[in-house]
């Protein structure tokens, strides 16, 4: 979906109406708002619903109206540092889908990629290339399926602004996550990546579970130091 001016409306005679789309989405230029006659409780979706990662790009034009955005399961969608906002509608991400956000704020609803309401699922993933990674709410509950650091920039460190549950994979591909404010907790079935000279946890890690453990913390500027335990007798939680 490219749009670079104009008036685009997702019209109808009922009261839901949807642009399924497998590409990008691509805005510079013009509106996209909800049209027909349908009346004014009715919405448009844009649902992202390709097989591989599309990406989110809007650097001009006005989403009015509302204007419901879906990232389908098994969607991956990269907002990069772009931002969505001026619709009445919302944001959903999916159980299975995943979202990749490059913006300095994360995901933080007032200043974060997604500056319309949201509603995240703790089933899906989340890839943060960014600073922060905002305090953002997850349904049902504080967590995350999987958590992907991959800062390159050079400071390569990303904050966690909210405490926070990873319930399948902590993935370190690059830069620090730092914890000092904000705990993280590994459930009872993740798993974390082996920690790198550029990629660890700065600072406290939980895990949760009866299963032996390497925990790949560190402290910036001296390098990861892992601590591991041995398999508890029963469910534990480790600090």
């Amino acid at each position: 979906y490219i749009q670079t001016g104009g008036n685009v409306f997702i019209i109808g005679t009922s009261e839901s109406q949807n642009l399924n789309l497998k590409g990008d989405f691509d805005m510079s230029g013009g509106t996209l708002t909800r049209g027909g006659t349908a009346g004014p409780t009715s919405i448009a979706t844009v649902i992202f619903s390709g097989t591989t990662e599309q990406a989110f790009i809007k650097s001009g034009g006005t989403i009015s109206n509302a204007v419901n955005f879906t990232v389908n399961n098994n969607a991956i969608v990269n907002f990069d540092t772009y931002v969505l906002s001026g619709s009445t509608g919302t944001f959903t991400l999916s159980s299975g889908g995943k979202i990749i956000t490059a913006n300095s704020n994360g995901l933080d609803p007032a200043t974060g990629a997604i500056q319309i309401t949201s509603s995240l699922n703790s089933n899906a993933d989340y890839e943060f290339r960014g600073t922060n990674t905002g305090n953002f709410t997850t349904t049902p509950s504080n967590g995350v399926r999987d958590l992907i650091i991959n800062n390159t920039d050079v400071a390569g460190e990303v904050s966690l602004d909210r405490a926070l549950t990873v319930n399948r994979n902590l993935v370190l591909t690059a830069g620090l996550l730092t914890t000092t404010t904000n705990l993280l907790t590994l459930g009872t079935a993740a798993t974390a990546s082996a920690p790198s000279v550029t990629s660890f946890v700065n600072g406290p890690l939980a895990k949760t579970g009866n299963t032996a453990f390497t925990f790949p913390v560190g402290k910036a500027g001296e390098g990861f130091r892992t601590i591991g335990i041995t398999a508890p007798s029963g469910i534990a939680t480790f600090r």
